[in-house]
């Protein structure tokens, strides 16, 4: 029983690994696509769709896509937001 249990364990592990895979990260704001791609887990850069394309040699259109904010969008995001949050007393 162990077995089988160990099975689907790792089955459902290759199978979420697979699909966060599929997920593209695409900024919010300008349409960067974050690329992680690199000599360490954590490197990242923002590409083109053209150059993301060339990179992986699929099209973003055969993958979910999921919305985020790229360092520099972020930036002038926070910094159009700040005032708000410290008029409501939100400072940090």
């Amino acid at each position: 029983m162990a077995v089988k249990t160990q099975f689907f364990g790792q089955l459902v592990k290759r199978r979420t690994l697979a699909e966060a895979r599929s997920l593209i990260p695409v900024c919010s704001s300008c349409g960067l696509i974050r690329d992680e791609t690199g000599d360490s887990f954590h490197q990242e850069r923002w590409v083109t769709k053209r150059t993301y394309v060339k990179t992986h040699g699929m099209s973003v259109a055969d993958c979910h896509l999921t919305h985020t904010y790229c360092p520099g969008c972020f930036t002038d995001f926070m910094e159009r937001v700040r005032p708000s949050t410290n008029s409501l007393g939100m400072v940090r």
